[in-house]
């Protein structure tokens, strides 16, 4: 069995070819509504660093004097009109299929991609690209993608701003024109209790993001994997250079940190926060939460950190687990 931070300094040998590297499951989502002056257009244009005439309202919004994006494309279901693959064709038809004042004229998600150094660009752009045609353009909707890189001086940091826009019709595109009915059947199934949201939407496509990046991960050799257990979800604070001391977002950030660092000394806290996205886990599982949530992540372990440790493992939610053949220990662990 591991003592706490072992595994952390293993994986620091690299003659032992341990890749440390941890992806994030964050992605934030939302739809462009006109109720709040939002612009299916506009944000087509912000997000591909392009130019964009709205017919509807007669704006032109320019954005080419911002960084072009790493990569962009438009992503057409089967079936769809090639003229579509133009941005301004696209967004201009989705504003035009939408008559209410208050309609919703696209979804937006943000993906966080993974900055580790054993990722290349085609990788973070193969992850979006996939994740876009998986779960939107296989299923009768066009997707926007845009790629946009960290800025210059960020790109060699594993926390750099990679991240990934993409702009998602609300209705399936057949042919020439959109389909009568919003695709509400594609929306994520959000658990309820009550009448109310146990899960918001955009947990729910986090979620659903950990997955795509973990089995990428897997068919491509690499030992990377999502870092899901948090057990408070932390806020994609954007580059360096963003983070001024005071700022509103990064005083939140450090309070989710104290938060975590408190629940990292609760053993029932750790025990939920190790089975929340997984049945099981595995003494090497503890020591790397322990020492993340903990502050301790690459130092040495402190007392309290082994008294935590401990005290996990003689819970009385715990249970050991053993090969159903020989009984043997199974060195992994869940809860009652």
């Amino acid at each position: 069995m591991h003592s706490p931070g072992m595994q952390n300094a293993a994986c620091r040998r690299q003659e032992q070819g341990h890749v440390c590297g941890l992806a994030i499951e964050f992605a934030r989502a939302r739809y462009i509504s006109r109720a709040s002056g939002g612009s299916a257009v506009r944000s087509a244009a912000y997000n591909g660093r392009d130019e964009i005439a709205a017919e509807r309202t007669g704006e032109v919004f320019y954005f080419r004097h911002r960084d072009a994006p790493e990569y962009h494309t438009v992503l057409l279901p089967e079936g769809a009109a090639a003229r579509f693959a133009q941005a301004g064709v696209l967004w201009n038809a989705a504003e035009t299929a939408e008559r209410r004042k208050d309609a919703q004229v696209a979804r937006e998600i943000v993906l966080a991609l993974p900055a580790n150094a054993e990722l290349s660009t085609e990788d973070r752009i193969a992850l979006a690209r996939s994740f876009a045609e998986t779960h939107f353009v296989s299923k009768g909707l066009a997707a926007q993608l845009d790629v946009h890189a960290p800025h210059e001086g960020d790109a060699e940091n594993e926390r750099a701003n990679w991240h990934a826009h993409l702009l998602i019709t609300t209705r399936r595109l057949e042919g020439e024109r959109f389909n009568a009915k919003k695709a509400r059947d594609l929306d994520p199934e959000v658990r309820l209790a009550g009448g109310r949201a146990l899960v918001s939407d955009g947990a729910v496509w986090g979620e659903l993001w950990r997955e795509h990046q973990d089995q990428y991960f897997r068919e491509h050799g690499l030992e990377t994997r999502v870092d899901a257990r948090a057990t408070h979800a932390q806020e994609h604070i954007g580059p360096v250079r963003m983070r001024v001391a005071g700022a509103e977002i990064v005083e939140w950030a450090e309070t989710i940190r104290r938060a975590n660092q408190a629940a990292a000394a609760d053993p029932e806290q750790v025990l939920a926060a190790l089975t929340r996205n997984n049945a099981t886990f595995t003494a090497r599982d503890l020591d790397r939460y322990l020492a993340k949530q903990s502050g301790q992540d690459g130092r040495d372990v402190t007392p309290e950190i082994v008294a935590v440790w401990a005290a996990v493992l003689k819970h009385g939610d715990l249970v050991p687990l053993h090969d159903r053949e020989t009984g043997a220990p199974a060195e992994r662990f869940t809860t009652r």
